[in-house]
C-alpha cells in the first residue's frame, strides 16, 4: 500500500544518506592521511640534517606510493559490492527452473485434424507457494476461437506461460492431443503453440528483418501476404522503401494497433496451429480495439495450407468478444466460470 511504499522510500533515502556520509568520511580520512604522511616525511628529512633538495626528492618519491594507499578504501568497497553480487547471483541460481525439460522428450503427437489443448485441474503460478490459478479446466477444440476474459492479475498471462511451456504446473496437467506437455521438449510445444503479446518488441532494423524473425526462409511475397492478411497493406505502401524501410528506434513509428498487427503478421509467418492473443486491445480505444480483434480473428482462423487454426484470446475488455465461439470468465481468484457461448 501507499504507507508501505512511503516507509520503503524513507528507508532507502536514509540508507543512501549513510552511504554518502561513509564515502565522504573515508575520502577525507584518506586525504588527511596522505597529507600527514607527506608532512611527516618532510619533517623527518629536515630533522636528520638532509639537504633541502634531497628532502624534497624523498617526499616526491614517496607520493606515488601514497597515491596507491588512497585507492585502498575504494578497493575495499569494491570487495563488499562483489561479495553482495556473488550472494545475489547464488540466490538467483538457487531458484528452481520454472519449466524443467524432460530427460528424454516424448515425440510430438501427430494430429491431422489439429491439436486439441486440454487443461485439467491446473494450479499454477510463478511463485509455487502462492499460485494464481486454481483448479482450471479448459478445452480448446481444434479450429475454434475461445476468449478467456478476466481482470488484470487474475492469471491469464500465467495460463499462457503454461501453455507455451515456459512454466510448469504446480498441480494438474496440460495435454496436447492427449500428451502431457511436461513430457515434450519446450521447443516442440512452441512449434505448435504461439503467442502474440501486448508488448511485442519491434527491433531497430528493416521491416523485412523484423518479419523474418518468425520464419527466416520467408520470401518477400510471403511477407507481403502476411502484412496484407493483417491489413497493413496501406501502411506498407506509405513506407518510403517498402520492406527495406527501418522501423523501431530511429525508424518509421508504429501506433499501438500497427505494432500488434505486425506481431500478428509474424505469428502468421510462423504458422503455428494454436495461437494465443494476449490482451490484443490493450491501450486502444473501443472502436479501434473491436476492428483490430475482428481483423486478427479473420486473419488467424486459417493456416497457410487452409486448415483451421485454434485461437485463444486473453482479454479483460469486452470489445470484439462476440466474434469468438465461446467466452470463459476467469475470476480474480484464478478460477474459471463458463461465460457466454456466443456463436
Amino acid at each position: 500500500d501507499l504507507a508501505a511504499l512511503t516507509r520503503a522510500g524513507r528507508d532507502l533515502a536514509a540508507a543512501e544518506g549513510r552511504r554518502s556520509r561513509d564515502v565522504a568520511a573515508t575520502a577525507a580520512l584518506s586525504t588527511l592521511g596522505v597529507g600527514a604522511a607527506v608532512l611527516g616525511a618532510a619533517l623527518a628529512a629536515v630533522g636528520t640534517g638532509v639537504a633541502t633538495a634531497w628532502a624534497a626528492a624523498a617526499v616526491l618519491a614517496a607520493l606515488p606510493a601514497l597515491e596507491l594507499v588512497r585507492a585502498l578504501p575504494e578497493v575495499a568497497r569494491a570487495g563488499v559490492r562483489a561479495r553482495a553480487a556473488e550472494a545475489r547471483t547464488a540466490e538467483l541460481l538457487a531458484v528452481p527452473e520454472p519449466a524443467v525439460e524432460p530427460a528424454v522428450p516424448a515425440a510430438l503427437p501427430s494430429a491431422a485434424a489439429g491439436h486439441e489443448v486440454r487443461v485439467v485441474g491446473l494450479v499454477a503460478g510463478w511463485d509455487p507457494g502462492h499460485p494464481v490459478l486454481h483448479g482450471v479446466d479448459l478445452v480448446l477444440e481444434p479450429g475454434t476461437a475461445t476468449a478467456l476474459r478476466g481482470p488484470s492479475g487474475s492469471g491469464k498471462s500465467t495460463l499462457a506461460a503454461v501453455l507455451m511451456r515456459f512454466l510448469d504446473p504446480v498441480a494438474g496437467r496440460v495435454l496436447l492431443s492427449g500428451v502431457d506437455v511436461r513430457e515434450l521438449a519446450g521447443d516442440a510445444v512452441r512449434s505448435v503453440v504461439g503467442l502474440v503479446g501486448d508488448d511485442e518488441h519491434v527491433f531497430a532494423t528493416t521491416l523485412r528483418e523484423n518479419l523474418r524473425l518468425a520464419a527466416p526462409g520467408s520470401s518477400d511475397a510471403d511477407l507481403v501476404r502476411a502484412l496484407h492478411a493483417v491489413r497493413l497493406d496501406a501502411w506498407l505502401g506509405a513506407l518510403p522503401r517498402g520492406l527495406d524501410s527501418r522501423v523501431g528506434d530511429g525508424g518509421a513509428p508504429l501506433s499501438g494497433g500497427e505494432r500488434r498487427r505486425l506481431a500478428m503478421a509474424r505469428a502468421l509467418l510462423a504458422d503455428v496451429e494454436v495461437l494465443l492473443l494476449d490482451e490484443p486491445s490493450e491501450g486502444l480505444d473501443e472502436e479501434t480495439a473491436r476492428q483490430l480483434l475482428r481483423d486478427l480473428l479473420v486473419a488467424g482462423r486459417r493456416r497457410r495450407d487452409g486448415s483451421p487454426r485454434t485461437l485463444l484470446v486473453l482479454a479483460h475488455r469486452d470489445e470484439g468478444l462476440d466474434l469468438v465461439d465461446q467466452v470463459v470468465d476467469l475470476s480474480p481468484a484464478g478460477r474459471l466460470t463458463e461465460g457466454a457461448a456466443v456463436r
